[in-house]
């Protein structure tokens, strides 16, 4: 059996992942990461957010799990210029996961995109009082 091959681009780390033979049960969140959420090409973009969407659906996923996969495919709907997809998404992970400061730094992200810069701002600095994510200082880069 052949190896499935997954590019990975998720809270900004880049990397390439070599995965063995499938096997019968997946990780849906790592699924749903794994698709390559950086490329606007279509068919990537359709990927993540319908494996996102069917992990979503099925029943018996942790509010961690469920914020996780908002979060992959509130991402993924960035990246494909859908802004108000991404925002519903991303909204929803932050209120799963408020302490979380990638939910949060994706979502002042997607604020910024979006030209709401007070928003985007309120994130960012909530991020930074967290200390825990360097990319915190993405802030300065919003004005």
């Amino acid at each position: 059996m052949g190896c499935l091959r997954y590019g990975l681009l998720f809270f900004g780390l880049s990397c390439c992942v070599l995965i063995g033979p499938a096997k019968a049960q997946s990780n849906p969140v790592k699924d749903c990461q794994s698709a390559d959420v950086d490329s606007l090409q279509n068919s990537d973009v359709v990927s993540t957010v319908k494996i996102c969407t069917e992990a979503l659906a099925s029943s018996g996923n942790s509010p961690s799990t469920i914020a996780d996969l908002l979060l992959a495919r509130g991402v993924a709907f960035r990246n494909a210029g859908a802004l108000d997809l991404s925002l519903e998404d991303l909204n929803k992970s932050v209120e799963l996961a408020p302490q979380s400061s990638s939910h949060l730094r994706m979502r002042a992200w997607t604020l910024r995109e979006m030209g709401k810069l007070p928003d985007a701002l309120r994130d960012y600095d909530r991020v930074l009082k967290m200390g825990r994510e360097p990319q915190g200082c993405c802030r300065a880069a919003t004005y």
